[in-house]
């Protein structure tokens, strides 16, 4: 990974001083605003907490596999590299399927919608494609 970092940082500034950009070690073309920053932060913020909390628990378990000794850690390892193989499919279709979920219910909150409708075809082939 350290290699390829390098390789597209390299490449980064070639490109970028071909076009006449000055050199920089940030790769950036400076530092962002505060509001795209703020604007940045709360879109990310929720998810970053997220995973932030799952690392951690990820972390603990781990810590309290090494109490059991060489043989628990060692299962730890496994199982933790499956439910991981498992997780990298999982998070996606997970997060694809809640960024698409809002669009097929109507909102109930509005005057004259609906309280809920059918989620539309293309929505229900794609949930039977996936289960």
């Amino acid at each position: 990974q350290v290699l390829q970092t390098a390789l597209l940082a390299a490449i980064v500034l070639r490109k970028r001083t071909a076009l006449g950009a000055r050199r920089s070690l940030l790769l950036l073309r400076g530092l962002p605003s505060p509001r795209r920053t703020l604007s940045f932060v709360t879109y990310a913020g929720p998810m970053a907490f997220v995973l932030f909390g799952k690392i951690m628990c990820y972390n603990a378990m781990t810590l309290a596999a090494t109490c059991g000794g060489v043989a628990a850690l060692a299962a730890h390892q496994v199982m933790v590299s499956i439910f991981f193989l498992g997780c990298k499919f999982g998070d996606t279709v997970s997060q694809t399927a809640q960024a698409y979920l809002p669009a097929c219910y109507a909102p109930a909150d509005r005057e004259g919608a609906p309280a809920a409708r059918d989620p539309p075809p293309a929505a229900r082939r794609l949930s039977m494609r996936l289960l």
